[in-house]
């Protein structure tokens, strides 16, 4: 995965660093963290994220519970347009 920092600061709970505006992180495949943006930062971070393959959210017992994937995200869009009453953009599958 590749991370963009576009404002703000964050990092994971798991590791000593943070990222800051302008910074680029790359994480390797089976990375497991949790996001956290610090309670001192001045306000949200924007963060592109670039996944090249599915993600995994895992509960408390290191279970996964969601997998977030192209399809996964084509689904929310899809429902978010038909939920706002947009119709679905012709050129989706």
């Amino acid at each position: 995965m590749h991370a963009w920092t576009v404002e703000g600061t964050w990092g994971y709970l798991e590791y000593d660093w943070s990222a800051s505006a302008g910074d680029y992180i790359f994480e390797p495949a089976g990375s497991v963290h949790t996001l956290v943006v610090p309670s001192e930062a001045a306000g949200p971070a924007t963060i592109q994220f670039v996944i090249e393959q599915g993600l995994d959210f895992l509960d408390e017992h290191g279970e996964p519970f969601h997998v977030e994937d192209a399809e996964s995200i084509t689904r929310l869009y899809v429902d978010t347009l038909a939920a706002a009453g947009i119709e679905r953009p012709a050129i989706l599958p």
